[in-house]
Order: C-alpha cells, then sequence, then structure tokens
C-alpha cells in the first residue's frame, strides 16, 4: 500500500514538474490527473484538487477543444491532435493518446513559435510592398513621361504633314501609345495605390471597387463601419487590407466568374471585421482541402496581423472571406 501511495505521489511531481500542460481522464470523462500548467494555459483559477474526479466538462470550455473531447469519449477512440488552438493571444498544439481505461491530453505551448513565423511572414510582405512601391514609382516617373514624349512628338508631326494617309497612320499609332499609357498607369496604381496613402482604405477601396465595375460589369455593394477620418488601422494594416479585399475580388472574378459582391467593415468592441461575399461558383472547402495561392495569401497577410481569417462556401453559391482583426491596441 505504501508503495502505490509512494507511486502516486511521483507521478504527481512529475507531471508537475513538466512544462506542457497534461491532463487524465478516464473512460467516462472523469479527471483523474490535471497539472497547473494545464489550468494556467486555459486561465483558469483553482487548485488542481477543485477538479480531481470532477467530468472534465467542468474543466474544459473552450468549444474546439471540448468538441474532440466529447467525439472521443462518445467514439471510445481516445486519440486527437490539434495543430493550432488559439485560446485569447496564446497558441497551443494539443495531442491525446489512449492510456489504460482513458485518455492522456497533452497542451503544449506554440505561441512563441507562432509569433517567430508571424514576424517572419509580416517582414517578407512588407519587402514586397517596398518592392512595389519602387516599382511603381519606376513605372509612373519613367516610363509614363518616355510614353508622353513620344505621343507629343507623333502629334507635332501629324499637325504638320499635309498627307492625310501618313497623318491617319500617324493617328493610330498615337492612339496606340495612349492606350498603353492608360495601361501602365492601371498597372502603376495597382503596385501601389495612391488613394491609399493620400486618402485612406475607404478612399482606396472605393476607387478600386468603381475601376473594376467600369471594366468588367460587377457590381458591388458596400457598408463600412469606418472612415478614412477614423484612426483604426496602421498604414501597413491598411494596405494588407486592401491587398486581400484585391485578392478576394480578383479570385471571385477569375476562378468564381461572381458578378456580385458585398463587402463589409464593421467596428467591434474588441476588433475590426471584414466580411467579403461573392456569388460566383464557389469552391469545396473540405477538412483536408488546401487553399489554392490566392487563399493562402490572403491568410498568411491576416496571420502577420495577428488576426483570424476563415472562408467558406456558401449557398446556393458563392464564396465568403471573414477576417477578424484586433484593434490596435491588441494588436
Amino acid at each position: 500500500m505504501k508503495n502505490n501511495s509512494e507511486g502516486l505521489e511521483f507521478l504527481y511531481r512529475l507531471v508537475e514538474s513538466l512544462p506542457d500542460g497534461i491532463l487524465i481522464i478516464d473512460e467516462e470523462g472523469i479527471i483523474t490527473l490535471v497539472n497547473k500548467v494545464l489550468l494556467d494555459n486555459l486561465n483558469i483559477d483553482g487548485r488542481i484538487t477543485d477538479y480531481l474526479d470532477q467530468h472534465v466538462s467542468t474543466l474544459i470550455t473552450q468549444s474546439d477543444l471540448s468538441t474532440h473531447i466529447n467525439s472521443a469519449l462518445d467514439s471510445g477512440h481516445y486519440e486527437f491532435s490539434i495543430e493550432h488552438l488559439r485560446i485569447k493571444h496564446r497558441y497551443f498544439e494539443i495531442i491525446a493518446k489512449s492510456v489504460q481505461n482513458g485518455m492522456i491530453i497533452i497542451m503544449h505551448n506554440i505561441t512563441q513559435n507562432i509569433k517567430t513565423k508571424n514576424t517572419n511572414l509580416k517582414n517578407i510582405f512588407k519587402g514586397q510592398e517596398i518592392e512595389k512601391k519602387r516599382l511603381s514609382k519606376e513605372i509612373h516617373d519613367g516610363i509614363g513621361p518616355v510614353l508622353s514624349s513620344i505621343k507629343l512628338g507623333v502629334d507635332n508631326v501629324i499637325n504638320k504633314n499635309p498627307d492625310e494617309a501618313l497623318s491617319q497612320s500617324l493617328r493610330n499609332i498615337s492612339n496606340q501609345i495612349s492606350e498603353v499609357a492608360q495601361d501602365i498607369r492601371q498597372i502603376s496604381h495597382a503596385l501601389m495605390p495612391a488613394s491609399l496613402t493620400d486618402f485612406g482604405l475607404v478612399t482606396a477601396i472605393e476607387n478600386l471597387i468603381s475601376r473594376i465595375a467600369d471594366s468588367n460589369s460587377i457590381h458591388f455593394t458596400t457598408k463600412f463601419e469606418i472612415s478614412d477620418d477614423d484612426e483604426v488601422f496602421t498604414k501597413e494594416q491598411e494596405l494588407n487590407l486592401y491587398r486581400i479585399i484585391q485578392e478576394a475580388i480578383n479570385n471571385g472574378i477569375k476562378h468564381g466568374k461572381a458578378k456580385n459582391f458585398n463587402i463589409e467593415i464593421s467596428n467591434k468592441t474588441a476588433h475590426i471585421q471584414l466580411i467579403i461575399s461573392d456569388d460566383g461558383t464557389g469552391i469545396e472547402l473540405t477538412k483536408n482541402s488546401k487553399d489554392g495561392i490566392g487563399l493562402k495569401n490572403m491568410r498568411s497577410r491576416v496571420a502577420s496581423m495577428n488576426g483570424r481569417f476563415s472562408s467558406k462556401a456558401i449557398r446556393p453559391s458563392g464564396l465568403q472571406i471573414k477576417v477578424k482583426l484586433p484593434l490596435n491596441k491588441q494588436s
């Protein structure tokens, strides 16, 4: 009896010394062992003894983790994993393994890994935007003026040349130069929208959808609970949100053949919410499906801002993208 007692005491000390959260429950879901690290991970006050011999539902209230545990208990298959479980501003990897008459759940804190990854993403996007800004300036200040000079020279020749046939040919060339110059301006604007830096996010979005609507016969409805005068975002956040909206629209038109878009920006108490919906063909989003390049880019931009990204197919057709971004004071 003494040996059993000493063995249990050693086990408790061992579990308590581990850096990971540990929870052991029996096949009925009754907690047989838990350590302080797990309580801290779940932001739970109290003593370990308060939860021993209690049902796991009294301790685990986080919806995703609770769902996995209940499913394991119902099925009798006591093994599962969660790669990224977010609890407030921390991230955890969850591993559940079968043990005698129950399961052990290990909660490993990966917050620092996620923060490092998000910082790297942030730096990558920052570098990309710097290069886009440089290219935009080169195009605007270099190629644009050269084309204008060429067109001016051609027009001067037209005005001085009495040969109507030659003048008509030169007019055609002049018109083509004008078309190329217009394309160059659009490329320059797409690389770095001047309206975003000069006015703000709302004006930049309105200009973006106006250009797309005029050239593609696309219809947009918008609802913005913010204005350009609100100091809601940093400049970096504004640029990321603009790129996300730009990517979502381009994806919807190119891959989904969408004709109608709805864009909403809501100012919530603790976060800003962006929702982009379209009526395209949508995509099949299953548990094991992989994001395309467009969705990956959007998801990565949101991650770099410590936000939350989700996408889902909507009925009867279309795709909805939702972004939740913490306010500046919480970023």
